[in-house]
Parts: C-alpha cells; sequence; structure tokens
C-alpha cells in the first residue's frame, strides 16, 4: 500500500500602507517553559487554547480550523502540522497587539519554535536505503522581495529552528515570474503531485514574502490489501444516493474500538511510528453529528479505548486531488486571527521594519492536499510484529469485527507516540 499525503501551507505576506504610530519593538528571546500543558482545549470551543509548551501540539488548532474550512459534503483533507508550521514561521516576526493575538487564539507562544525545531528533526526522514520502512520530508522556504531588509534575527530564527532557506525574488517587477518559481519549488517538494499552489492573481506587486511548507509521507500499510480481494461495492453518499466504487477487504488483527456513536479502526503502517485512524459514524447521515464531538480529547479517547481484535475490514480505495487549494483566511479570522490580517494595524516588525513601502500584513493563506490510498505494499516482519503487539491472541478470532466503510466517515494519519495528526480529513465521496 502506498499512501502519498503532499501537502503545502503558505502564508502571504504584502507591503501595506503604514500607519502613524511605530510598531512595538520585537520582543526580548524568553527561557524555554518545559511544564506541562494545562488541560485547555482548542478543539472543545472557541476559547483561547493553551500556550504551546516545548512539545509540538497540533490537534487542536487543526481540528477548530478543520470545522471552518467545511463546505457542505465536499471531501476534505488538511494537515494541522503543516498549517502550524507555516502560520509559526509567520509568528515568530510578530510583535505587539499581533503576536498576543496569535497566542491568545492560536495556543502560540515563544517556546514553540523549540518545539517546531524539534519537529523538523523527528519529520524529517534521513537518507534510506532502497527499501525504507516510510517516506516523511518535510520542507519550509522563505521567498522574499531583493529590496526587502529582512532582518537578520528573523533569518536566523526561521533557519536555525525551521531550517528555511530565504530565496530573494522579484516581486515588483516579475510577480508572476516569482509565482512560477515559487509554484515549482511545491512542486519538487511534492513529488509533483501539487504542480500549482498559488493561484493566478495571488502574486502581484505588492507582494514582499511568501512563507511555505510542504510535507509528503508515503508509508506501506503493515497488513495489506490483496489487490485481486478488491472488487465493486456501494457506498451510500450523503442524502442517500449510491455510488459503485473499489472496495479493499481483508481480515487481521487491528486496534478497534466503539465511541460516540462510530466504530474506530487503526490501521498501522510499517515501523509502527505512523497509522491511520478511521472513524465510521453508525450511519450514512450521521458525519456530521460526529464531527460536531470531535476534539482533541475525544481523538485521544478513541485511541485510548482501543484494543486489538480481529477486524474484517472493507474500505474504499479513493483519491483526493482537488483542482485548487483552499484559502483559510476566512477561517483563521474566524477564529480570532484578526490584526495579522489588517492591512492598517498588523505588526510584524520582527520580520522587517515598516518603510515607506508600508508594513507587513497576511494576504492569504493557501493550503493544499493529494491523497492517494489503494492497496499495494509489502508486509515487514518488524512491522507487523509491532502492531500485533499480542502475540498471544490468535491471528484470526472466531468472531471478527465488522467495520465495513460503505458511507462517509473521518480519517486521521496520527503519530502513534503522541496521537496527535499529522493529516484529517474527510471523505463523503470515494469517487
Amino acid at each position: 500500500m502506498k499512501v502519498r499525503f503532499p501537502l503545502l501551507a503558505l502564508a502571504l505576506l504584502t507591503g501595506c500602507p503604514s500607519p502613524t504610530t511605530e510598531p512595538n519593538p520585537p520582543p526580548a528571546p524568553q527561557p524555554v517553559n518545559t511544564a506541562n500543558d494545562t488541560d485547555t482545549d482548542p478543539g472543545d470551543a472557541d476559547a483561547p487554547p493553551a500556550a504551546s509548551s516545548a512539545t509540538l501540539e497540533p490537534t487542536g488548532f487543526g481540528l477548530a480550523l478543520y470545522r471552518r474550512a467545511i463546505k457542505g459534503d465536499e471531501n476534505l483533507a488538511l494537515s494541522p502540522v503543516s498549517l502550524q508550521m507555516a502560520l509559526a514561521m509567520a509568528y515568530g516576526g510578530a510583535t505587539g497587539e499581533t503576536a498576543a493575538e496569535m497566542e491568545a487564539h492560536l495556543g502560540f507562544s515563544t517556546d514553540m519554535h523549540e518545539a517546531m525545531g524539534a519537529a523538523m528533526k523527528r519529520y524529517t526522514t534521513p537518507e534510506s536505503p532502497k527499501d525504507p520502512v516510510y517516506e516523511l520530508a518535510v520542507a519550509n522556504r522563505l521567498f522574499t522581495d531583493r529590496k526587502l531588509a529582512v532582518k537578520p534575527t528573523f533569518l536566523a530564527l526561521t533557519k536555525q529552528r525551521y531550517q528555511a532557506e530565504a530565496q530573494a525574488l522579484d516581486f515588483r517587477s516579475e510577480p508572476d515570474a516569482a509565482r512560477a518559481t515559487i509554484n515549482r519549488w511545491v512542486k519538487t517538494q511534492t513529488r509533483e503531485k501539487i504542480p500549482e499552489l498559488l493561484p493566478a492573481g495571488s502574486v502581484d506587486a505588492d507582494t514582499r514574502m511568501v512563507l511555505t511548507n510542504a510535507v509528503y509521507f508515503k508509508g506501506r500499510w503493515a497488513h495489506a490489501f490483496e489487490k485481486e480481494q478488491t472488487k465493486p461495492g456501494a457506498f451510500t453518499l450523503p442524502g442517500g444516493k449510491k455510488t459503485q466504487v473499489p472496495m479493499m477487504h481483508q481480515e487481521a488483527q487491528f486496534r478497534y474500538a466503539e465511541a460516540d456513536g462510530a466504530q474506530i479502526l487503526e490501521m498501522g503502517y510499517r515501523g509502527g511510528d505512523w497509522a491511520m485512524v478511521f472513524a465510521l459514524p453508525a450511519t450514512a447521515d450521521g458525519l456530521a453529528a460526529l464531527e460536531a464531538k470531535l476534539t482533541a480529547k475525544s481523538l485521544a479517547g478513541w485511541r485510548e479505548a482501543m484494543d486489538f481484535t480481529a477486524v474484517q475490514v472493507t474500505l474504499p480505495r479513493f483519491e483526493l486531488k482537488p483542482e485548487g487549494p483552499l484559502a483559510l483566511g476566512d477561517a483563521l479570522k474566524d477564529m480570532g486571527v484578526k490584526l495579522a490580517f489588517d492591512r492598517g494595524r498588523a505588526d510584524f516588525s520582527g520580520i522587517a521594519a515598516p518603510s515607506a513601502d508600508g508594513r507587513l500584513a497576511l494576504s492569504e493563506v493557501f493550503h493544499r492536499a493529494f491523497v492517494n490510498v489503494n492497496e499495494q505494499g509489502t508486509e515487514a516482519a518488524a512491522a507487523t510484529g509491532l502492531v500485533m503487539k499480542t502475540t498471544s491472541l490468535p491471528i484470526k478470532a472466531p468472531d471478527p469485527k465488522v467495520f465495513t466503510a460503505d458511507r462517509p466517515f473521518l480519517f486521521f494519519l496520527v503519530d502513534t507516540t503522541s496521537g496527535a495528526p499529522m493529516f484529517m480529513g474527510r471523505i463523503n465521496n470515494p469517487a
């Protein structure tokens, strides 16, 4: 099985008219706080989340954005980690009230830059043998206008913590050529799965900086599906209509639970570091109700409730290939991040001081994902052993659970250690 989730999120910074008041100076470096996080959960409500500690905690942040990105019955995929990392780079140059607002509504803190640095090391697999257990690559880059005087402190922060190199482009005279350069970088980082992230008109002569993040994942199931077992099957769409899609079948030992009116299935990838969690409502019209119950705590509770058992799995083969990116600026404003987009009040003077051009502000945040799930892959003994932890259990239970994803469902690609989702989404129509 090959699962590819190339994804990129970016924050677009543009020159804006400068107000008469001077921005607050960049804050002095703060000591790293290694205390435990509080129990405040940004996924529970729109109340301010707890500030991040020196551990990457994208779950509540990602769920809050996910809820605001849902549109009708459309399929959806996004990466909380990718979005958080791109926005964290912008936060690294925010000062004054703009920084305070990002802290209050996104759970950001000065400690998170150290967490991002640790994540960059952990989430980027080194050069590996011809047959790697899995592949995960994270890349960041700053594209700056040639005349923008970016502060050395910001360049040092993004390079040290985010491994982000800065590349100068001529946004003022050749904005479309600059857009093409950025899109080529995206195409390369996502193994050509996202040929264009920035749509026409998204970069113009006022653009001064584009912050980019790309994530690419490829893994193979610890228990692969046999392609010969894939057969057409009915999938019930929202509204009750049915469509025929390729359905994959297998029976094996998986982590499984039933909670919040849904079946929860976890299928591990080779190596044991990553797994995909599927949440299947009891009825074809139950997805909205399940999404309403979805919080960081409930997602963690689902995984805690799971036990290994024999499961008969029926899962549609699917591919998500959106025609264009998600524009998430309005979703972030709805979460309370408004000053960063305010052309008169945004304060990113930690990136560059206001000049005759004006000051920097967020223009838009673009996000795009590609998802491909199929049967192909090779089992690895080490991975199979890790997935099937309780070797005393029989390979095949006499009364296996039945998990038939023939109706809309949720998916989460999670770090099995922390439970944090690298990717998440919904499938309303696998066709």
